[in-house]
């Protein structure tokens, strides 16, 4: 979809932003390039003769035609709309009434220059201000020692501030909880240290399984096996239980 603009109708239009004065033509396409419609193909119509040369940007898609000496813009406009093809396809911005009903007689949509303009204030207030794009190198990861300086120096920082770089000190954080002691822990830790405290006091240790197993087989050869000691087999009455 093209535009086709009322432009001294959009210029005298009194938009809802009392922030936002568009009383030239440069102003207009400026706000215009910042806009929703920075890509589309846009047409601006102005009354009479060309008053000076003005020259829109060569990358965008902006031009401006005057209606000629002695006529309105509303005599060209009604004019494109009778004999462009395209004319349905066209927006055509204007709050001028003839200018509407022409529109429509082509099937073209349209809007008040009021309304055009709230869509520009609405744009412009949430687009970078011109100069201020963000240029491509700033995106690389990381950054080159030509990036570094440039990023500094767009913050005010010079060579002596300290590096972005720089680590930061540790913040001070609550100690963490201990672990969590696993089943019988405790019970372990006591033995421990009840066999500690036993051996401070100069008394034997206790002795451990093995070591009582080890001496009775020792005491009695011969009448003791080490079978008799799978208590899988006593469970399961494999062997007989021996007579006290």
């Amino acid at each position: 979809m093209s535009l086709l603009v009322d432009a001294y109708n959009v210029l005298h239009a009194h938009g809802s932003d009392p922030g936002l004065v568009v009383s030239e033509l440069e102003d207009l396409v400026d706000l215009l390039l910042r806009s929703r419609y920075r890509r589309k193909t846009v047409r601006f119509i102005c009354d009479g003769a060309a008053r000076g040369r003005f020259h829109a940007p060569p990358s965008s898609r902006v031009s401006v035609s005057f209606a000629g000496a002695g006529r309105k813009a509303d005599d060209l406009i009604e004019n494109i709309l009778r004999t462009d093809s395209a004319a349905r396809n066209m927006l055509v911005i204007s709050s001028d009434r003839r200018i509407q009903r022409a529109a429509e007689r082509a099937r073209a949509q349209w809007m008040t220059s009021e309304g055009f303009l709230a869509q520009l204030a609405a744009d412009a207030a949430n687009s970078p201000k011109p100069g201020s794009v963000v240029p491509a190198w700033t995106k690389a990861i990381p950054l080159d020692p030509h990036a570094i300086t440039d990023w500094m120096n767009y913050f005010g920082m010079s060579a002596s501030s300290p590096s972005p770089t720089r680590a930061l000190p540790e913040p001070d954080l609550p100690a963490p909880p201990p672990p969590a002691r696993p089943p019988g822990a405790r019970t372990e830790a006591r033995s421990a240290g009840n066999a500690a405290g036993a051996q401070s006091r100069g008394s034997k240790p206790p002795e451990t399984a093995d070591q009582i197993i080890a001496e009775a087989l020792r005491a009695w050869p011969g009448r003791i096996a080490p079978e008799d000691f799978d208590m899988e087999r006593w469970l399961k009455g494999r062997i007989a239980r021996p007579q006290d």
